[in-house]
């Protein structure tokens, strides 16, 4: 009976390396960004639809996105690489303190070693920072973490790509949406979904600056010039940029304050007239502002704060008047479903001088030139306070503009001595007036990833115009560079200032005054009638007993 034979098949040694070839890191990566798939999934998300999960405590899931790159940040890229992307929606206002665990993929944390509030720079800084010419107005730029290890070998795309991005997480730091890309996360060119810009020409037609909050109800403070145009945060950082001084009308929520101690937040005026205990404090505080394009630091002066707070300025050493200012900015600054509670406000552009510490490291002369002769139009901040505000101006010399750590503890700005080591080191000074990355904080090796040879997709035709506008009267890269580190310079010379906030308890007391007087008034003349009415009596005896 003849044996049973067993045949074993070997590959061909051709098959052997062809396999070998295929696990190869470099054509896995590239195979991961070109063969990504551009169909729509069932994880595929908009910013605006990102949040905590509707179990308290959960982890939110794994989600995908399609967006637009609209700044690279590799400026600590030994540590992370941040990616600022935008979808032209408006993130959900969450609470500061929301604690809301890292997002998991097969039992492998998506989590960061850093957490910070990060905001998008406005201006790209070389080395290692890259923004785009012109930003869009409206939109939030969600922070895209990378940490060193999760970085696609094929380098990063470049700024106004679009892309997809595929399993990648959420976190939730203070009070900020940031989105995680892991080792298990994929990146992949795309286009922009279809009819997307027939939206967002829509949206810019309306001026619709900002989705929430979903009701008007939600609106506590109105301001009191309707006729000016509703701009975004980052309108209006843009356009103190270009030394505009305003007004600018916006609505923003608010989401830290400072002085952190509220007794402090009414200073004594030993020059205001008059002896009333009412005319001798005055309101001297900053609050941090925040809508869904970025976030602002405005003082809250004067008169302008009894008509945001609804409360006159006095001494508040007792601790009854502190807590009730406490529960006045707690209802300011409350968050639900709906979006929360919501400020609309006036801001106003004032310039401090010119420092050495300020001067751009690109090219000094012309900021010194600039501090020579002022342009037409821009002024110092003792000539853009109003005169008739003449007790804000003291109160403005007299403090000092601190990070905001009310309710949102955010990174702190650098003082004056801090600013100055950095511009000697070369560095871009950092903006005192909105939050930043910690980056430049850490070490000043930089090591820059190559970003990927392969030119943008088609941008709709609203961001091509953005685009050409921006490029427009450049002559070169070096002649940006110098525009964009002036344009920092500027900004890292404006103080905000809040006017024309009206909340519903100062017009209470604005009518009951009101009637206070009307009544008084209405008293006066009903006692002028009186006496009319007997003095003519009188005199009609008179009259009677002479004719008798």
């Amino acid at each position: 009976m003849p044996s049973c034979v067993t045949y074993r098949l070997r590959p061909l040694p051709f098959a052997r390396g062809y396999a070998c070839c295929l696990r190869h890191p470099f054509l896995v990566s590239v195979l991961s960004l070109y063969c990504c798939t551009d169909a729509p999934t069932p994880y595929l998300r908009r910013i605006k639809e990102l949040g905590p999960p509707e179990q308290p405590g959960g982890r939110p899931d794994p989600v995908d996105m399609r967006v637009q790159v609209l700044a690279i940040d590799q400026r600590a890229s030994t540590e992370e690489v941040v990616l600022y992307v935008w979808d032209a929606t408006d993130a959900r206002p969450l609470a500061a303190d929301l604690v809301m665990p890292a997002s998991k993929y097969k039992q492998v944390d998506l989590s960061i070693s850093r957490l910070c509030r990060r905001s998008m720079p406005l201006f790209s800084q070389p080395p290692g920072l890259i923004v785009m010419p012109k930003l869009p107005p409206f939109g939030t730029a969600v922070p895209v973490i990378m940490q060193p290890d999760a970085v696609p070998p094929h380098g990063l795309p470049p700024a106004g790509q679009w892309v997809k991005l595929r399993i990648v997480g959420l976190l939730a730091v203070q009070g900020q949406l940031q989105v995680v890309f892991g080792a298990c996360s994929r990146l992949g060119l795309t286009q922009p979904a279809t009819g997307f810009d027939t939206w967002y020409q829509t949206r810019l037609a309306n001026n619709d600056t900002c989705e929430w909050p979903l009701e008007d109800t939600n609106i506590a403070t109105r301001c009191s010039r309707p006729g000016l145009p509703l701009l975004t945060a980052r309108q209006v950082l843009l356009r103190a940029a270009e030394q505009q001084q305003g007004p600018f009308r916006v609505q923003a929520r608010l989401t830290g304050y400072s002085p952190q101690e509220l007794k402090q937040w009414c200073k004594r005026d030993n020059e205001a007239e008059g002896s009333s205990q009412q005319q001798q404090w005055a309101w001297a505080a900053s609050l941090r502002l925040e809508d869904s394009t970025g976030e602002l630091q405005a003082l809250l002066l004067g008169e302008e704060g009894t008509k945001l707070l609804g409360l006159p300025p006095h001494n508040l050493s007792h601790p009854d008047d502190v807590r009730q200012l406490q529960e006045r900015l707690a209802g300011l600054s409350s968050v639900d479903e709906t979006g929360g509670v919501w400020l609309e406000v006036a801001l106003t552009v004032a310039f401090k001088e010119a420092t050495s510490a300020q001067q751009s490291p690109v090219q000094p002369h012309v900021q010194q030139g600039a501090h020579q002769q002022q342009p037409e139009g821009q002024q110092s901040l003792r000539q853009a306070v109003q005169p008739q505000q003449v007790d804000q101006q003291k109160q403005l010399q007299n403090l000092q503009v601190q990070p905001v750590t009310g309710i949102a503890q955010e990174n702190v700005a650098p003082s004056p001595q801090q600013v100055q080591v950095q511009q000697e080191q070369g560095q871009q000074p950092q903006l005192p007036l909105c939050s930043h990355n910690q980056a430049e904080q850490h070490d000043q090796e930089r090591h820059i990833i190559p970003l990927l040879p392969a030119s943008p997709s088609p941008a709709p035709q609203s961001l091509q115009q953005h685009s050409q506008e921006g490029a427009a009267g450049q002559t070169g890269e070096d002649s940006s560079l110098i525009q964009a580190a002036e344009a920092a310079a500027r900004l890292a010379r404006c103080v905000f200032i809040l006017h024309d906030a009206v909340c519903p308890h100062y017009q209470e007391q604005q009518v009951s005054s009101a009637q206070t007087v009307q009544q008084q008034q209405q008293g006066q003349h009903q006692e002028l009638v009186a006496c009319d009415v007997d003095h003519r009596s009188k005199t009609q005896r008179l009259d009677s007993s002479e004719h008798h």
